[in-house]
């Protein structure tokens, strides 16, 4: 090791470096430097650049400009020749629209395969343990919520997930709202807050074609044109507030509107 100055600063470099300090920046050869050590490089500023890059992460050309204590321009010469050799990209890799950059080739692919590995970590599954203390929480299992405002929130949670129609109230809504009673539900569906709709067709066997058999006391299209119609008014009334849906198999979704 000997001690030079580069850039205005005194510095620590090997031996083997002292013909490309010497050309490509001017640094004085130390004295008592062996011969073979002071042999001219063909691209003395190239190879401190691709030092330079290989050292660090993404970089500006005023970054390598001012560490080895050259021109910008220069700097920028050395760079190009770098990409035109596929030693070098260039391209936006900082992070808040900081502007063009360089990287490394071989740097940039360790920067993405951490990136990557990074990314695989953060999903990958939890154990089971870990997944039961989550779910009951997050469902808020536990009659955390109370009153109207609660079986919608527990509603809104749901929407869209098939639901037993026997486990509805008793173990669904039950079970996280604390206060819970059947009158709440009817009072959201009575609003048209929630929309029943069935999950799945009749699980019956019949010809393609042949209409299936009517329920005793299911609606008729008519009478459920009614009250689509009827329910209407009440959800324009309520203004941009989100419909909400609790999927249930019809034979449930008839007793509770008709019932």
């Amino acid at each position: 090791m000997v001690a030079v100055r580069i850039a205005s600063e005194e510095r620590w470099s090997t031996i083997e470096d002292i013909a490309r300090l010497r050309d490509g920046l001017g640094v004085p050869v130390p004295h008592g430097t062996p011969d073979v050590f002071t042999e001219p490089t063909e691209d003395p500023i190239g190879d401190l650049v691709s030092r330079y890059a290989r050292a660090h992460g993404p970089f500006t050309t005023a970054d390598v400009a001012g560490r080895l204590g050259i021109g910008e321009a220069v700097a920028r010469q050395a760079l190009q020749r770098l990409a035109a050799r596929g030693r070098l990209l260039e391209g936006e890799f900082r992070p808040a629209g900081s502007g063009s950059g360089w990287c490394d080739a071989e740097v940039l692919r360790k920067l993405r395969r951490r990136s990557l590995a990074r990314l695989r970590k953060e999903v990958e599954p939890v154990t089971h343990e870990t997944l039961a203390r989550f779910l009951p929480a997050w469902q808020r299992v536990g009659g955390k919520l109370r009153g109207v405002d609660g079986v919608v929130a527990a509603i809104d949670q749901l929407a869209g997930c098939p639901v037993p129609a026997s486990s509805l109230e008793p173990l669904v809504l039950g079970s996280r709202v604390s206060d819970y009673e059947s009158s709440y539900l009817d009072e959201l569906t009575s609003n048209g807050e929630v929309i029943w709709a069935g999950a799945r067709a009749v699980a019956r066997q019949r010809r393609l074609g042949q209409p299936a058999p009517r329920r005793p006391g299911a609606p008729d299209a008519a009478r459920s044109a009614v009250g689509r119609a009827r329910r209407a008014p009440a959800v324009r009334a309520r203004g941009a507030r989100a419909r909400r849906r609790v999927v249930l198999p019809p034979a449930q979704r008839s007793a509770r509107v008709h019932g």
